[in-house]
Parts: structure tokens; C-alpha cells; sequence
């Protein structure tokens, strides 16, 4: 596999090694979820990259999100059900491309587990739309048909997505359709 096209990327590279140290060339070693002090020096990394090479707002947007990759051995390593991949897509929308770049790049004896994740996103986005896509005035319809308020309706909203993602309810659907899932959600407690 070649380098990354992108110089973001391969910047996100470089910082994630730096982040990482040893441990970015085994594959087998134990990669916590991002911590505090991780977050703290990706940040400081970011910031310094930024105003060394001039980078834009945009640009350091979009290194930071790379640095907040949700990949380790431990999860490329694995087949991901439909649900985990709409999540992951849905996450970082076209940045998980770049992700699993990092990834490939990261930890190379999974090259292969890396080039499986992104042939079942690329399958998964020729199949559907994984974002979850809500109708427009949901939460006033579910203000006055279902009598929820403030911060019930953007938690139910919420729900609502999470179920999409699961499968459990149809993406793209009317707002009835949503409406009524979500007193079934209600009574369910």
C-alpha cells in the first residue's frame, strides 16, 4: 500500500506515532480509548503543527478529528456487525476513510484486517445511507403528539438515531412512522 494521498493524513501519521511512541508498531499491544493526557497532547501537537505550517482553521479541524481515530488492533482485528459500521461511519463520515489509512499505516500487519474494514464501509455505503436521516419538524410532531418538552425531545431525537443505527427502525421514514416508534420507546421505558 502506497502513502496516504493526502497531506492531513499523513501529518495525523506522523502526530499519532509521536502519540503513540513503540507501541504504534505492535500490533498486539493494548491501545487505551483515547485519555485526558492523550487528548491534551494531541491538542498541543495539533496546535503546534498548525501555526508552524500556517494551516487553517479547517485544516486543524480536521487533523484534530484524526486524532481522535477510534481504531485500534483490537477492532480492525474483528468483522464489525452492519450496526458497528453504520456507528463508525456515522462517527467520522468520510474522515473513517482516512482513519483506516492511519490505521494501515499504524499497525502494517493488519494491513489486510484494514483493506476488509473499508471493502465492508464501501459495500455498506453502495447499500444504504447509514446516517440517520430525521424528518424535518420532528421534534415539534413529537412536542404535540406525544406531549414531550425541552430536553425530552432532543433525548428521544436521540433514541430515535441510535435505533436507526441498529436497524431496529427504517432510515428515511415518515414522521408517523418515528412517532410511533418513539411512544413504543416511551412505554418501554
Amino acid at each position: 500500500a502506497g502513502a496516504p494521498a493526502d497531506a492531513l493524513t499523513r501529518w495525523a501519521i506522523l502526530a499519532w506515532r509521536a502519540l503513540l511512541g513503540r507501541r504504534a508498531f505492535d500490533p498486539n499491544a493494548a491501545v487505551a480509548a483515547p485519555s485526558a493526557p492523550h487528548e491534551e497532547r494531541a491538542a498541543a501537537l495539533v496546535d503546534a503543527l498548525a501555526d508552524r505550517f500556517k494551516w487553517s482553521n479547517k485544516e486543524r479541524k480536521v487533523l484534530k478529528r484524526l486524532l481522535d481515530s477510534p481504531f485500534s488492533p483490537e477492532v480492525l482485528g474483528k468483522t464489525p456487525p452492519t450496526p458497528t459500521l453504520r456507528r463508525w461511519y456515522d462517527a467520522a463520515r468520510e474522515d473513517v476513510f482516512r482513519q483506516l489509512d492511519i490505521a494501515s499505516a499504524l499497525w502494517p500487519t493488519l494491513h489486510e484486517a484494514v483493506s476488509a474494514r473499508r471493502a465492508e464501509l464501501r459495500a455498506l455505503l453502495e447499500r444504504e445511507d447509514p446516517v440517520p436521516r430525521l424528518p424535518s419538524g420532528l421534534g415539534n410532531q413529537l412536542r404535540a403528539e406525544v406531549g414531550l418538552t425541552g430536553p425530552a425531545i432532543g433525548e428521544s431525537m436521540a433514541l430515535l438515531r441510535a435505533e436507526i443505527l441498529d436497524g431496529s427502525v427504517e432510515n428515511g421514514a415518515d414522521a408517523e412512522t418515528y412517532i410511533a416508534h418513539a411512544r413504543r420507546l416511551l412505554v418501554q421505558g
